[in-house]
């Protein structure tokens, strides 16, 4: 009978026992899990702020194109003195006949140049304008853009041939005969470009162009400061990532 009641109490110690065991070992795995969950928590929070960083380069490349193609219409309008909207209106034009920008505006410069230092009467860029029924102190005086606007809609009035090759390399250099498609377009073109060639029009493009321009310069400004921030958020995670380790460890 004593036997049995002592059996019985060691039996019952031992159940105790193993609650208290069973109970010390729930804490130790719960505040084990809030560490990890704690250490994961400030290692998200850390990681998210390194990706809000990481994210300049993502908006950056989303729109990088369309903001250096507008922003490269600032540069360009500065070097040939055309306006945005009409170098944006050439440059859509020129992609029908793979004509690039940068071979437009070296055009344009090359028939400014041409006809500062040329004269009605003198070889070259004079004699085609003549030729072209047109007025060469009236073109000169006109901004780069409407001269090739007129240029190109009296060219079209002429029939191809070596004369108006002749008369492209007079006016626009040795790469005036590959230049002819995109004339021909830019003549047909001439009424539709006009129009949208408004002050309005040519005011809101070359704000849009500046605007685009000192945006691309931000970026750049804004990349730079940025690699700064992300050493310094890596770094900043480290003690984070080493407690949850530490804990997963410990569990």
């Amino acid at each position: 009978m004593i036997a049995a009641a002592v059996e019985m109490q060691l039996t019952m110690l031992g159940i105790e026992q193993l609650k208290k065991d069973m109970s010390d070992a729930q804490g130790a795995v719960g505040n084990a899990m809030q560490g990890i969950e704690s250490a994961v928590g400030y290692a998200k929070q850390a990681f998210g702020m390194f990706l809000g960083v990481a994210s300049v380069d993502a908006f950056a490349n989303m729109i990088k194109g369309s903001i250096d193609a507008t922003g490269a219409l600032h540069d360009m309008a500065i070097q040939t003195g055309a306006s945005e909207a009409a170098l944006g209106q050439f440059r859509a034009l020129g992609a029908y006949t793979e004509t690039a920008i940068d071979s437009i505006t070296g055009a344009m410069g090359k028939l400014s140049k041409n006809l500062i230092n040329g004269s009605e009467d003198s070889k070259g860029a004079g004699i085609a304008i003549k030729a072209l029924g047109l007025d060469f102190d009236t073109i000169k005086q006109m901004k780069p853009e409407d001269q090739m606007l007129a240029i190109a809609a009296s060219m079209n009035t002429f029939a191809d041939g070596t004369d108006k090759s002749a008369a492209a390399q007079a006016l626009w250099g040795k790469e005036g005969a590959r230049m002819l498609p995109f004339i021909k377009d830019l003549g047909d073109s001439f009424d539709v470009i006009t129009a949208k060639l408004s002050d309005e029009e040519v005011a809101l493009k070359k704000t849009q162009a500046a605007m685009a321009d000192a945006f691309g310069d931000n970026l750049i400004a804004i990349k730079k400061e940025s690699d700064g921030w992300k050493k310094d958020l890596a770094t900043g995670m480290t003690p984070a990532l080493y407690e949850a380790s530490a804990a997963f460890l410990d569990v």
